[in-house]
């Protein structure tokens, strides 16, 4: 599968796709700098550090590294070189880093990345190497082709496989498999409308549906939500 030929691609490279960022970007991000101030100051405060702020180093376009800002919601003494990596519902976080993580605030910085034109509002989430090769063992030729897009088209803060991950607490083989199917299927239909909706959904998840599903094998089927994913690193981790 050639991802220039994908139906969605034209409007993925579009002048129209990066006006609806540029724009969505700065009046979200403007529309949230109430909560975001205070996100920030509780973070710092939970921290005792005068830096709320993580930066993590992903895989981005073409496999250039891309750093990706969030919101603290883990504490140092959580962190550890055999600790597993969880997705939004992450038992290490803090009380106060939970309520940040549930709410979607923490990814906040990323929409100034976004408005700079360094992310998408919609697109795939730009992973750690750990999560990518976790990916490419649940289906090798599935994984394939979903990472020839990876690698070709800007990476976001919400898709439809982020949404459906996002309510697993372990994302196993077929949970991964469920998300490459779902982001697949954005790229071959990828509009404005269909950017919208995926950003309603995102907005629908985020206000009402914060509950896990703590079992794999029944998966039902979510809307759309910001990922949030810390795997163990020096400073800080997360599951996206």
């Amino acid at each position: 599968m050639i991802v220039r030929q994908l139906r969605g691609a034209e409007y993925l490279h579009s002048e129209d796709k990066r006006r609806l960022d540029a724009w969505g970007g700065f009046i979200i991000g403007a529309a949230l700098l109430p909560l975001a101030g205070s996100a920030a100051l509780a973070s710092d405060i939970d921290h005792r550090s005068w830096n709320p702020i993580f930066t993590q180093d992903r895989i981005g376009p073409d496999e250039d590294s891309l750093k990706v800002r969030k919101f603290r919601t883990i504490r140092e003494r959580a962190k550890g070189p055999d600790l597993e990596t969880y997705g939004t519902h992450d038992p290490r976080a803090s009380i106060i880093g939970q309520v940040i993580r549930q709410s979607g605030i923490d990814e906040w910085p990323q929409l100034l990345q976004v408005a700079k034109g360094d992310l998408s509002l919609v697109g795939l989430r730009p992973m750690l190497q750990e999560t990518l090769d976790d990916m490419s063992k649940s289906s090798p030729e599935l994984f394939k082709e979903w990472y020839e897009s990876y690698q070709e088209f800007r990476h976001g803060l919400t898709s439809p496989g982020q949404l459906y991950r996002r309510r697993y607490i372990n994302l196993n083989k077929e949970v991964w498999k469920e998300v490459m199917k779902r982001d697949l299927k954005y790229f071959e239909n990828a509009s404005m409308t269909y950017d919208f909706k995926i950003l309603g959904s995102t907005a629908l998840k985020l206000i009402y549906d914060h509950s896990p599903v703590l079992e794999n094998q029944d998966q039902p089927e979510p809307s759309l939500v910001l990922e949030s994913q810390v795997p163990p690193e020096p400073s800080e981790s997360i599951a996206s």
